[in-house]
């Protein structure tokens, strides 16, 4: 790399399918912002890795379709919508049961060379990375197949190499999972698998296990595992040990090596060291995995203990990591996270009188409280204990994760690191008509300040009701341009059931301020033709979400749309 340039990179965290939804509310905040552009490595975990390698095909087939000065920011914003869409739909279709519906494959399943771990990756194949590279095709697309060759440029085109001097540059994906044989991270790309080089000096010292190396290319390997498939290599990432058999390699290494894999999580949960070995200058750290809560009284069975105990060792790492990137790399890296902007809390302990010697105090308290991005501190911790799973997601549950990580990526961090150096104005995309929408407007929820950063301060809401409109309720018009197609700024009210079985409103908080030129992607508006759902559909969907899984309290929202003032700034 010449030195001085910068190179850009985007770690995307494991976290099941909660963190997929999460990192398409980050991609959406970095594609209003313009930056998805620069980025020239995607590191992916677990549900990162599902999620970015859709966003990565669905980029391949952008590069290679438009030449470089043809491609724009609404290109990106395209292409995230069609993914929200894409990816909803396979998520409700419960990718994780359908691998128990075919009888043909259980039987498969019986023999070594087959486990429910292969089906899922060939679910992940047919459902979301086939219909973007090759619809109709019967063959599954293989990693080596990921090269992008972009429309335009040289016939030997490699991404380490030749994305200086291109404005939109050609990303390389890395998969990231684990090696039970080794402990080491094993890593997909489109030009080789296997384990990385750990020449630093520390890792000469203290590392003694062997090293399941990486050749050159797929071409140089043996014949059998030449055609290792894209969803493959996903369904290695995402193993999550407990729910999926370990996925296997057979005939790769001398010694009669299998080599087993897992979850990347397992040895780096937020996919940073990749950025790192890539050396990469500046990073977007997207972190979705879960984070330990609190517990009152713990309990001591022997089984609780030893999940207690995994749940600290995980946390740790998790901290360790994080600690030194940050100290590493400063205002070069931006980090979004599920309880981004909390506080915690010190409990004091009891005195001779038996009285706490001290109420709780606050400390801890981030630079950037979560208020100032236009979420509620009770939202925020609510928001982060959504569960972590492959299963089906409700609507709910997924646009919340994407419309709470779009709030977050509205913060300062990324303005620190110089990225957002000007706002993205679209005006002729924001103007045409499309059929492809956003999710349903359940961001109302979320920003009682009329959207990520806006200046000002909530307002309350009923006084019978103290800060329910700060918490949860909002009505506020996007007075600012929309950023996503076919969007008309309207109005949510937040409404809760009263004993008789009506609906009864809890407040309003209204929007202050007109947006200067920066804030103009940070308002939001409302998807018109995704507002009109039945309420009844709203109601189980949120009786889903409460029935054991994190309260996010009994509240119904009700969505009112109307159309803006003709002329008006976003139509």
């Amino acid at each position: 790399m010449d030195a001085g340039r910068e190179k850009w990179g985007l770690a995307l965290s494991g976290g099941g399918f909660r963190a997929s939804f999460f990192h398409l509310g980050v991609l959406a905040r970095l594609a209003e912002m313009g930056l998805l552009q620069r980025v020239e490595v995607i590191s992916t975990v677990s549900g990162g890795s599902i999620l970015g390698a859709l966003y990565y095909v669905h980029v391949k087939r952008l590069l290679e379709e438009k030449a470089d000065g043809e491609i724009t920011g609404a290109d990106y914003l395209q292409i995230l919508l069609r993914i929200e869409r894409e990816f909803l739909a396979a998520v409700q279709g419960n990718m994780r049961m359908r691998t128990f519906l075919n009888p043909m494959k259980n039987i498969r399943m019986a023999f070594a060379n087959y486990s429910r771990s292969d089906r899922i990756g060939e679910l992940y194949d047919e459902l979301l990375y086939r219909p973007v590279l090759a619809p109709g095709r019967e063959a599954s697309i293989e990693m080596r197949e990921l090269f992008i060759h972009p429309k335009g440029d040289r016939t030997d085109f490699y991404p380490r190499d030749h994305n200086v001097g291109r404005n939109t540059k050609a990303p390389i994906l890395i998969l990231n999972a684990s090696t039970l044989n080794t402990g080491h991270n094993w890593r997909f790309e489109a030009s080789r698998m296997g384990e990385p080089p750990r020449g630093s000096r520390t890792a000469q010292e203290v590392d003694k296990n062997m090293r399941l190396r990486q050749p050159p290319s797929y071409n140089d390997i043996t014949p059998r595992q030449q055609n290792i498939e894209l969803g493959l290599g996903v369904a290695a990432s995402a193993c999550v040990p407990g729910i999926f058999a370990p996925l296997a390699i057979s005939g790769l290494y001398d010694r009669e090596i299998r080599v087993q894999l897992v979850d990347g999580g397992v040895h780096d949960n937020q996919g940073i060291q990749g950025l790192v070995d890539e050396k990469c200058t500046h990073f977007i750290v997207s972190d979705a995995s879960g984070q330990m809560q609190d517990e009152m009284d713990p309990p001591a069975g022997v089984l609780s203990v030893l999940m207690r105990s995994n749940d600290i060792l995980m946390d740790r790492v998790r901290e360790e990591e994080l600690f030194g990137i940050l100290g590493t790399y400063g205002r070069r890296l931006a980090l979004m996270h599920l309880r981004k902007g909390l506080s915690a809390e010190a409990i004091a302990w009891i005195d001779k009188d038996g009285k706490p010697a001290a109420p709780p105090k606050t400390e801890r308290v981030p630079g950037i409280p979560c208020g100032q991005f236009g979420v509620d501190p009770r939202v925020q911790d609510r928001l982060s204990k959504i569960r972590t799973d492959l299963d089906s997601f409700t609507e709910i549950e997924a646009s919340s994760r994407l419309l709470h990580a779009r709030a977050i990526g509205g913060g300062r961090d990324l303005a620190s690191m110089n990225l957002l150096r000007r706002a993205v104005t679209l005006p002729e995309f924001q103007r045409r008509e499309t059929p492809e929408r956003g999710m349903n407007g359940h961001e109302q929820d979320l920003f009682p300040q009329g959207g990520p950063g806006t200046a000002g301060r909530p307002r309350r809401g009923d006084q019978d009701d103290p800060g329910a409109a700060d918490c949860l309720g909002a009505r506020y018009e996007g007075a600012g341009r929309n950023l996503w197609p076919g969007h008309r700024r309207g109005s949510a009210s937040l409404s809760r059931p009263t004993p008789d079985g009506g609906i009864r409103p809890v407040g309003r908080g209204d929007m202050e301020g007109a947006p200067g030129p920066r804030a103009a992607s940070a308002f939001r508006s409302v998807p018109a033709d995704h507002c009109r759902f039945r309420r009844a559909r709203v109601h189980e969907s949120s009786r889903r979400l409460r029935r054991g899984r994190p309260d996010l309290g009994d509240h119904r929202l009700q969505l009112q749309v109307r159309d803006a003032p003709a002329g008006s700034a976003g139509d």
